[in-house]
C-alpha cells in the first residue's frame, strides 16, 4: 500500500511541475508578444517623431523649395 501511495505521490508531482513549466512557457510566450506589440508602437512613434521634426525643420529651412506653389523660381 506504501508502495502505490508513494507511486501515486510521484504521479501528482510530476503533473504539477509539467503544469508549472506550461504555466511558464505560456507567460514567456505571451511577455514574447507584449514586447513584440510595444516595439511596434515605439518604431510607429518614431517614425511619426522624425516626420514631425522634417515637417517642423522644413518650415524653417530657407532652402526649402516644397513650399513653393506653381513651381515658382527662388
Amino acid at each position: 500500500m506504501a508502495n502505490r501511495d508513494k507511486f501515486l505521490h510521484n504521479i501528482n508531482k510530476a503533473r504539477r511541475q509539467r503544469e508549472i513549466e506550461q504555466d511558464i512557457q505560456a507567460d514567456k510566450i505571451r511577455h514574447n508578444k507584449n514586447m513584440i506589440a510595444v516595439n511596434k508602437l515605439k518604431i510607429k512613434h518614431k517614425n511619426k517623431r522624425e516626420l514631425l521634426e522634417q515637417e517642423f525643420y522644413n518650415c524653417f529651412n530657407p532652402f526649402n523649395t516644397s513650399n513653393l506653389k506653381n513651381n515658382e523660381d527662388v
